[in-house]
């Protein structure tokens, strides 16, 4: 986790009422908090500024916590209202029906407790910004939920921001203009996801209008992944899951990313068609980016499938030599956070201080892997370029390896299991009507925390890294809604 300075002040103020006594600690500085048996009120107030934050907290004392209670209550009623009424869609002989319902109340409070004013959703407790990627998911969950307008406001935040600074990060900060956390590749996968989560929007509103509004940025999404084309191959951004759960070597960042090219595929086939009946580009431009398109997607078997297995990477990409000189990311050393950093002669990518003290370390892994995840990708995302057979000869090797070993991993051998790989396989089974589904369907209902959430990563069924994940969330309470409704 990155720590990034502030760049304004911030105010708060604690307001303790009735039975509780707050007191200062002369040895540490801090301050004593002592609740006393009884009803007490405790109260944390905010403001961007120093007077908003005094304003604020003269608001809350001119309330008592019933007048607030009843406030909430009426918020919290009238978003579930807005959602769909799964207890009259559902069919009444769905086993778990109930258990189904609540866990999607959870989840739907889940997000919405997550998303800011301005639209823009954290990746968890642990992640204070908003990540392009992840919020992919939340926007597929609040679809799903039938909360339109939550997933509106997601797309409205990126396009105050593109509209500010002309790009979009792997994560931007959300009410701080301006600050970033940059990882290598910022141009790839997350754009592709940014122009599919558009398009999955328009096809639950049909508001053409908004997608016109903010086509400009879905145009520079686009063609910030052209630029990244070698070979018919996109690279791996630095922040994905795989990568950065250490399911992955940073080292394979710069091969061809099966799953950043099958992104940049899909979003190709969603935009272009756009572009083209809406006269939004020439037409000789149009028609080169969809023979592009098509080159792309003629190599893609070529490049990601090998014995009828979905490869995750594809080291012919680019050789070490070709590799850029620089880049802004994670330090070999793996301790210096994400930085600028210079590759070495083996192809590792070194911070300043790490360079100057011409650490040595060896040459960086140069083979393919295979993780089961990559294989039910296409399904998630609505791709149809690669063969049926392949995709259901992926799914029955996952199988294969979950009736084996127990879990879902991300890798067979593996004891890691990404917390949306729940509800990737579920939607997946849950399209070809397989069986398996309600196993799959028990264990992801199994893991859920005390809170109604799914966690970031689990191990050996303990959770692992942040709780209370959007994404993860947010992608397998879909999937339980699919499988609910096939059954």
């Amino acid at each position: 986790m990155s720590v990034y300075a502030h760049p304004y002040e911030q105010f708060h103020q604690f307001i303790a009422r009735k039975n509780v006594t707050v007191g200062k600690d002369e040895a540490t500085g801090g301050y004593d908090l002592t609740v006393n048996p009884g009803e007490s009120e405790i109260f944390i107030v905010g403001g961007p500024l120093y007077q908003d934050c005094v304003e604020n907290t003269q608001k809350v004392l001119a309330l008592d916590s019933n007048d607030l209670y009843i406030r909430t209550l009426k918020y919290w009623n009238s978003y579930s209202k807005r959602r769909k009424d799964f207890s009259i869609m559902l069919s009444d002989n769905l086993l778990d029906k109930q258990k189904i319902l609540d866990q999607i109340d959870h989840v739907a409070i889940l997000l919405k407790t997550q998303q800011s004013s301005e639209g823009g959703v954290i990746a968890g407790s642990n992640y204070h910004f908003a990540y392009v990627r992840d919020q992919y998911g939340v926007s597929r969950g609040f679809l799903a939920l039938g909360y339109y307008e939550e997933a509106l406001k997601i797309l409205a935040f990126y396009w105050k921001i593109w509209q500010q600074f002309g790009f979009l990060k792997n994560a931007q900060a959300i009410g701080i203009p301006g600050m970033f956390h940059i990882h290598e590749n910022d141009e790839v996968e997350m754009t592709g996801y940014l122009i599919i989560q558009a398009f999955d929007y328009i096809s639950k509103t049909k508001d053409i209008g908004f997608i016109k509004k903010i086509f400009p940025m879905l145009e520079w999404a686009w063609n910030a992944q052209k630029k990244n084309l070698v070979k018919n191959m996109l690279p791996f951004n630095g922040d994905e899951t795989y990568v950065a759960g250490g399911i992955l070597p940073r080292s394979a960042l710069n091969d061809g990313s099966a799953e950043s090219t099958l992104l940049f595929i899909r979003s190709g086939q969603l935009l272009l068609p756009f572009a083209r009946e809406n006269h939004l580009w020439k037409r000789d431009i149009i028609k080169a980016d969809e023979q592009l398109v098509e080159k792309v997607t003629g190599s893609y078997s070529d490049n990601f499938i090998s014995e009828g297995r979905i490869i995750a990477n594809n080291p012919g990409r680019m050789s070490v030599s070709e590799m850029p000189d620089f880049r802004h990311g994670v330090c070999a050393s793996g301790v210096h956070g994400v930085v600028y950093t210079k590759k070495d002669k083996n192809g590792n990518y070194l911070c300043p201080k790490c360079y100057a003290e011409k650490k040595e370390f060896p040459p960086i892994e140069r083979k393919s892997y295979y993780l089961p995840s990559i294989s039910l990708t296409p399904l998630y995302i609505g791709s149809t370029i690669i063969p049926e057979q392949i995709i259901k000869k992926n799914i029955d090797i996952i199988k294969e390896n979950y009736l084996k070993s127990g879990q879902i991993s991300s890798r067979p051998g593996d004891k890691t299991v990404i917390g949306y790989e729940y509800g990737f396989l579920l939607s997946a089974l849950s399209k070809y009507k397989d069986p398996l589904a309600t196993k799959v369907f028990k264990d992801a209902m199994s893991v859920v925390d005390e809170s109604g959430a799914w966690v970031e990563y689990y191990r050996d069924g303990e959770p692992k890294g942040c709780r209370y994940r959007p994404w993860e969330s947010a992608v397998n309470i879909e999937a339980i809604i699919e499988y609910a409704e096939s059954n």
